[in-house]
């Protein structure tokens, strides 16, 4: 984490940017800018193109992100830090005394040629000579899917001001291969025409409308245990549906969507759960999803009509994980963490075969303001941020979901390419870059402990970042030998 005023500062001073990503990632850097002797007034921070080396490529600056970092307490307890990312502000002052940390994303179209890029990052106060950084990209040989690998569910609550605002949300959140939805939604689903603009924009599951709890709406057997809802309140969901339902069969966008049930279900309300769900399926086809915290499934060992089973990562051995795979479940897990576990929450989620995330809200308690500059000392939280009526700003902890999840398409990259070497005649030859990969498929857990010790030791991000970079190697290297083959 970087202090706004630290204490002392050892770290490497005018070092040049050395970053590597595959095609169609974003991969970022951090510019730590400070004044020894006066303070600057007016500093701009400027990335020209990038150009490859060899000729026959260019990065645009449109391509590049440049985000002064404001300062704000993730959480209440916790000291002043650089957290949100505002590439709104233009120019800005620095004290002496100060760090201002400048986040930068430099995206790799699809189709960039592979190999060495280079630019620079200008740091220009208006009262001080400009100082520069030579910036030094290696362009992978391979891409990340445009559509993301793991799928993910949550919520979003931007201002209610018009289209081009929410699409902004949703644009922000699906560069950060986040599923862009909520699964609050309510009292009716999104229109068919939004639907497919998400679906446009690369959104891969959207829930139509949710299940509420409807406290007392049940019916009961003579012992006083629900058994289903009420007829009436089943019969009301259910039409809220039909319509929609129809329109998107006929447009092509059935696929994307399902249903999510209420939070957190007691066993007493698993029977009228599993009977909406039951309703939906047979009416329509719908997939379903809810969340659980409690081991209801003591009680109720199979969930039935269930695709979806989101679980809190303290239940998830390996002996449940297969009982809910039983039940023909796909197996989540939630509420996804920021912190030291932002990144390697995802290469333990890889780690456990678990094939989603989700996450309740990504904007939380943020409210609708104008964010200072550099400090926002207002307490609030969210890993999406409401800047005014503008639109989102992005956090540190959300950059790094990004990157947990394309370094979730590393490893399938790299599952994908070993299972086609193992069956092609190249086997032999390469067994001992196999016995490597296998190894770091497995995920040591110095990098990523299994999902249901996650968060019980810090990662090691060094060991992280070579295992990313040699998981790179080894995708270039298979795939090479597979078309030589």
């Amino acid at each position: 984490k970087i202090a706004y005023r630290p204490q002392t500062y050892d770290g490497p001073i005018g070092r040049d940017v050395e970053i590597s990503a595959a095609r169609n990632e974003y991969e970022p850097f951090v510019l730590l800018l400070l004044s020894f002797d006066s303070p600057l007034e007016g500093v701009t921070v400027r990335v020209s193109k990038l150009s490859r080396v060899d000729g026959g490529g260019v990065i645009a600056p449109e391509n590049i992100e440049v985000a002064p970092m404001g300062y704000c307490r993730p959480r209440s307890h916790q000291p002043l830090q650089a957290y949100q990312l505002r590439p709104d502000i233009k120019t800005f002052d620095l004290p002496v005394g100060v760090q201002q940390a400048v986040w930068v994303n430099v995206y790799v179209p699809l189709g960039t040629p592979p190999g060495e890029y280079r630019g620079v990052a200008t740091i220009a106060p208006s009262n001080a000579k400009p100082q520069e950084v030579e910036i030094k990209l290696a362009v992978r040989s391979f891409t990340l899917p445009e559509r993301p690998s793991l799928l993910s569910a949550g919520s979003f609550n931007p201002p209610s001001v018009n289209d081009t605002v929410e699409l902004a949300y949703v644009k922000l959140m699906t560069q950060h291969r986040w599923c862009a939805h909520r699964i609050y939604q309510w009292p009716v689903p999104p229109p068919p025409e939004t639907i497919r603009k998400w679906v446009e924009m690369g959104v891969p599951l959207i829930n139509l409308l949710r299940l509420s709890r409807m406290h007392g709406q049940y019916e009961r057997d003579e012992q006083g245990n629900i058994i289903s809802y009420r007829k009436d309140i089943r019969e009301n969901y259910l039409n809220r549906l039909r319509e929609p339902v129809r329109q998107l069969k006929e447009a092509g966008l059935f696929e994307y969507c399902y249903v999510y049930g209420f939070d957190e279900p007691t066993a007493a309300m698993v029977p009228a759960l599993e009977d909406m769900f039951g309703a939906v399926k047979e009416e329509f086809g719908l997939r379903t999803m809810f969340t659980i915290y409690l081991p209801i499934w003591r009680e109720h060992p199979r969930i039935s009509n269930v695709d979806y089973y989101c679980v809190t990562p303290q239940w998830l051995t390996p002996e449940l994980i297969a009982q809910i795979r039983q039940s023909g479940s796909q197996v989540w897990w939630y509420n996804i963490s920021g912190g030291d576990w932002a990144r390697s929450q995802f290469w333990s989620t890889y780690k456990s075969g678990l094939e989603g995330v989700l996450h309740y809200s990504l904007t939380a308690k943020s409210t609708i303001r104008e964010i200072p500059f550099p400090v926002d000392d207002s307490n609030e939280w969210g890993y999406i941020r409401h800047n005014n009526k503008a639109g989102p700003i992005s956090t540190w902890d959300f950059e790094q979901w990004r990157e947990g999840l394309e370094d979730y398409e590393y490893l399938k990259l790299l599952e994908q390419v070993v299972a086609e070497v193992e069956a092609s005649p190249a086997t032999e030859q390469l067994k001992w870059r196999l016995v490597r990969a296998r190894e770091l498929l497995a995920v040591p857990d110095t990098i990523a402990r299994p999902i249901i010790h996650y968060w019980k030791t810090p990662p090691n991000h060094e060991e992280l970042l070579a295992a990313r970079d040699e998981i790179a190697e080894l995708i270039a290297e298979l795939t090479a030998a597979l078309a030589s083959d």
